[in-house]
């Protein structure tokens, strides 16, 4: 949040039973840690599209800044995972249907200061996520360029990588926690 004060923007956490009169409303949260999403697909479903409705009526006349995560465009709904992925398409699909102004971001993975040790970013730091196998497509992103681009309304500045690159960069010193990228 210090980067949107440093932008001279309020920004604080509500519940979504909160109602108030807001310039903006960013709709970030939802269940996304692998184990939650495994856990219970149908809970998180329903909590998606939940929570997506209470963010709406915080204030009607806000413009509603939709985030999450990166998904398949095509998932395989037979899997938790799949079942997340559909779930946020359905979302958006839903959003699209409001008579609201929305703008939708599609987050990459991120990294900085403070990430979550469980995903594979940090692991790639560490050294303990290579796959010499592993040749899929990742977008990663700073997650203070996230947080400016977020604030700005700005495209997110990202890389596309693989998980053999990421793996490279780091561990090799080409890039590091503090490494951002422009577009």
């Amino acid at each position: 949040m210090n980067e949107f004060a440093q932008r001279g923007i309020t920004a604080m956490g509500i519940e979504p039973t909160d109602v108030g009169e807001f310039d903006r409303v960013y709709h970030l949260a939802c269940p996304a840690t692998p184990e939650k999403i495994r856990g219970d697909p149908i809970g998180t479903m329903n909590s998606i599209m939940d929570a997506t409705r209470q963010a709406l009526n915080v204030c009607p006349t806000a413009l509603f800044i939709n985030a999450s995560s990166q998904g398949a465009a095509y998932p395989n709904v037979n899997t938790p995972m799949g079942a997340y992925n559909a779930a946020k398409l359905c979302m958006e699909v839903y959003l699209r249907y409001t008579n609201r102004t929305v703008i939708s971001y599609r987050l990459p993975a991120v990294y900085g200061p403070g990430m979550n040790r469980k995903f594979f970013i940090p692991q790639c730091i560490d050294g303990s996520a290579y796959c010499p196998t592993e040749n899929r497509d990742y977008t990663i992103a700073h997650i203070s360029d996230v947080v400016e681009d977020l604030a700005d309304l700005n495209p997110i500045r990202a890389r596309n990588t693989t998980l053999i690159e990421t793996y490279h960069k780091f561990v090799f010193g080409e890039w590091n926690i503090d490494t951002r990228f422009d577009k």
